[in-house]
């Protein structure tokens, strides 16, 4: 329940209505035409990530991606990485997780701005793999 709480909350603070988060399907926001933000549930709470339409070069980003979580060390929002295929292009995920407990509006804001931190590093080191300007 307090995730539902939590999410109509932000949707209210946001000026996006109540957002609704289902059991079977996540909650895309889209950013911009290349990248969104999405609620997603798992077993263990919520994952949260924000995912970053690639142009050029996924495996070399990817594993890039995957070399900094390693250097990353220890973090209140433990980072994951991945991938996924759509018609749109290939789409880096950079997320992190949280329990019900501690999915809280500055949760939310942290660990968002946590991500964008970790993509914006990844921009800057392959600008020309990523699709639109860098926030």
């Amino acid at each position: 329940m307090l995730i539902e709480q939590t999410l109509a909350a932000f949707g209210q603070e946001t000026g996006l209505g109540a957002l609704v988060l289902t059991e079977d399907a996540p909650l895309h926001l889209a950013l911009s035409d290349h990248e969104e933000l999405i609620f997603e549930r798992c077993p263990d709470g919520i994952l949260l990530h924000l995912d970053t339409r690639v142009r050029y070069d996924m495996p070399l980003v990817l594993a890039s991606a995957m070399q900094r979580i390693t250097a990353d060390g220890a973090t209140p929002y433990p980072v994951q990485v991945g991938m996924r295929e759509t018609p749109e292009g290939s789409w880096l995920i950079v997320g992190t997780r949280a329990d019900e407990r501690t999915f809280t509006l500055q949760w939310i804001e942290l660990a968002t701005a946590h991500l964008e931190r970790w993509v914006g590093a990844l921009r800057r080191d392959y600008p020309e793999s990523f699709d639109g300007p860098f926030r």
